[in-house]
């Protein structure tokens, strides 16, 4: 009888405790999550700076070779450089 009690007293007691860890994993994802979706936006924002960087030189690349084989013709490089 005497363990009969015990049983139902550490089922009521591991209850108890499963409602407070959800309660401590909400307030954790809380914190966590609003950092963890910043650095998913700074990570994005560096790529996008990377991509602009490599567009930007590659069409200076392209502005310098059309002003080589043009002679140094400035209307050409700016041609190149535009597109």
């Amino acid at each position: 009888m005497a363990i009969g009690h015990l049983i139902s007293r550490n089922t009521c007691f591991s209850v108890a405790m499963k409602r407070h860890m959800r309660g401590q994993s909400m307030v954790e994802l809380c914190v966590a999550a609003p950092v963890v979706f910043f650095m998913i936006l700074v990570t994005i924002q560096f790529v996008l700076l990377y991509r602009i960087k490599a567009t930007l030189d590659y069409a200076t690349l392209q502005a310098a070779r059309a002003g080589a084989v043009s002679g140094a013709d400035h209307e050409k490089m700016r041609d190149s450089l535009e597109r």
